[in-house]
Parts: structure tokens; C-alpha cells; sequence
């Protein structure tokens, strides 16, 4: 079984901001361009992602995509993107150790505002929603991005292929049943309970095939603990999200 995370899903690729492992100080996306084999296979992944950005990027919460380049002194492809200065939703959600529910509630109405779109008229489903993959600008909206994992839906066919983050993958997406954009949505869920919990589901577990494992065979997850002065309508409203 095939999974990708963060690093194995562009084993070659770089950006500007590596060294703060922070997708909110990603400028543009650069990809090295090594041996024969690497280079082909890197290409069609990232005609891919452009084709998928060109599609996407026409929504206020989603990262705009400005355009593409080969950079002269580097000779890397560089994939420009909006700046968001705000921050990673993962680095507010861990700094603050969870969020209150009036924050979860608008963080997430613009995160289903952008999968909406990415479902219903880019027809498309992104693979991993997580706090990593959406930005916040300074005024506190949420702008979904990363669509490296992304692809095209299609009306007859389930996409199969194993990717994402395992802590945000859906059941069907481990097990290889098939999956559509509800997989999304699942991950979305997860992505809640990261919000109100100030951890993402089965946390304590730090191997990725083990969270897997328990995803594709306990057949729920655990209920979202409420710190932080985050009520219970943030754990009813989370949970059905979650349900097998």
C-alpha cells in the first residue's frame, strides 16, 4: 500500500521557506529538476497541479496561483502562489492548543466554502485537508492550499490511489475500496477535531502505517475532547463527520 505525506509526495521538491517547514511562508513551490526519470515523472506531476490551480485558484478561499517559471541561476521550476502572511492554520491551532467554537465555526464555514467549489464546479478532490494545507490571512479568513495530492474527478470512475496525511485519511482512501470527494470531507472532519482539540485523531499513535491501520479497522474515531472553553456544539457538530 502506497501513502504520501508531506515529503514523499514530492520527494525532490524544495521552497524558498524549507527550512521553516511553514506552508503560510510559501512563496513559491520549487522543484528540482535531477535525472531523466525523476524529471519526467516530476513534470507530469506538475502539469497536473497547474492545470488543477488554473481550475481552482478563482476563489476567495483558495490560494491564488499567479503563474509558473524556470529560474535562471538555479534552473528550477518555481510554481508562484499568494503570499499569506496570516500564518498555517496548523501553527494557530498549535500555539493556541485548540480554538474557541465561535472561531471554529467561521474557520470552518470557509474551508467548506473552498471544498465546495473544488467539488462541485472545478469537479475535483484535493486529498489532504488538513490544518497544514489552509492559511489564514491577517484578517481571518481561511484560503485552502497544496494541491500537489489533488486530482480531477471523474462521473464513472473512483479514484484509488492511497495519498494524503494518515491522520486525515479517510477510511476508503486507506482500504483501497475507491473514493470520491467525500474522502474530503472526512478529512475535513479530522481537521475540526484538530481545531477544538488542539491534536489531530489517534495523536498518541506516531507511526503513520499504525494510524492508518486504526482508521481502516476501528470503524469510528475517538470524541472530541472540548478544552479551552470550546463548548459542546463543536464535538456534536464534528462528530457525524467522522462516522464511518
Amino acid at each position: 500500500m502506497e501513502y504520501h505525506d508531506d515529503e514523499a509526495l514530492s520527494p525532490s521538491a524544495s521552497s524558498s521557506s524549507a527550512a521553516n517547514n511553514n506552508n503560510s511562508d510559501q512563496f513559491d513551490h520549487q522543484h528540482h529538476l535531477d535525472d531523466d526519470d525523476a524529471r519526467v515523472a516530476m513534470i507530469r506531476a506538475i502539469q497536473n497541479e497547474v492545470e488543477l490551480l488554473e481550475r481552482a485558484a478563482r476563489h476567495d478561499h483558495i490560494v491564488s496561483y499567479y503563474g509558473s517559471m524556470i529560474t535562471a541561476e538555479h534552473h528550477k521550476l518555481a510554481l508562484v502562489m499568494e503570499y499569506v502572511s496570516g500564518g498555517s492554520l496548523a501553527s494557530i491551532v498549535r500555539r493556541q492548543k485548540g480554538l474557541r467554537d465561535s472561531v471554529i465555526r467561521a474557520y470552518g464555514r470557509d474551508v467548506l466554502l473552498g471544498l465546495q467549489y473544488l467539488h462541485e464546479v472545478c469537479r475535483m478532490c484535493h486529498r489532504d485537508i488538513k490544518p497544514d494545507n489552509i492559511l489564514v490571512t491577517p484578517e481571518g479568513r481561511c484560503k485552502l492550499a497544496d494541491f500537489g495530492a489533488s486530482r480531477a474527478l471523474e462521473r464513472t470512475a473512483l479514484l484509488k490511489t492511497c495519498v494524503g496525511t494518515p491522520y486525515y485519511m479517510a477510511p476508503e482512501v486507506v482500504q483501497g475500496e475507491g473514493y470520491d470527494e467525500s474522502a474530503d470531507i472526512w478529512s475535513f472532519g479530522a481537521t475540526l477535531f484538530e481545531m477544538a482539540s488542539g491534536k489531530p485523531p489517534f495523536a498518541d499513535i506516531s507511526n503513520g502505517m499504525a494510524v492508518m491501520f486504526r482508521v481502516a479497522t476501528l470503524g469510528k474515531l475517538p470524541d472530541i475532547p472540548t478544552p479551552n472553553s470550546t463548548s459542546t456544539s463543536s464535538s456534536s457538530s464534528t462528530n457525524p463527520l467522522l462516522a464511518d
